[in-house]
């Protein structure tokens, strides 16, 4: 009745629900979500790879995110991925202005494979 603050506001609430989270999964389902993630955005980064305006900007590993360079301006090509319901990535010029003709796309386990073939076949039609 008089509380002083409210635990849909708090950093509580993200702890409770990354404990129940954790525990849910069990050190087996973690692996097999890590191990999806990986698969599914080294299967994508390929993919784009092999997209004629688009490569990869970083050679180095990753896990689930990496840095897409494209000769399309940045924000074209996310806009018409987000005209197909798609969130395509985060444009990384206004943070880094080296890096303007660049975007960083995040891939997990709630990404289909046809999602990802969606993602593709709009890069394709750039």
């Amino acid at each position: 009745e008089k509380a002083t603050s409210n635990i849909c506001t708090s950093q509580e609430l993200c702890a409770i629900m990354a404990a129940i989270y954790l525990s849910t999964m069990g050190p087996r389902g973690l692996r097999e979500v890590a191990e999806q993630n990986a698969q599914k955005a080294a299967y994508l980064a390929r993919e784009i790879a092999r997209q004629s305006g688009f490569r990869l900007r970083f050679s180095g590993s990753h896990f689930n995110e990496f840095v897409v360079q494209s000769e399309q301006p940045v924000a074209l090509v996310l806009d018409r991925l987000r005209e197909r319901k798609i969130l395509g990535g985060l444009p990384l010029g206004p943070y880094y202005p080296e890096l303007r003709d660049c975007f960083l796309v995040c891939v997990t386990e709630m990404i289909s494979r046809s999602m990802m073939e969606t993602y593709l076949r709009v890069l394709d039609e750039l």
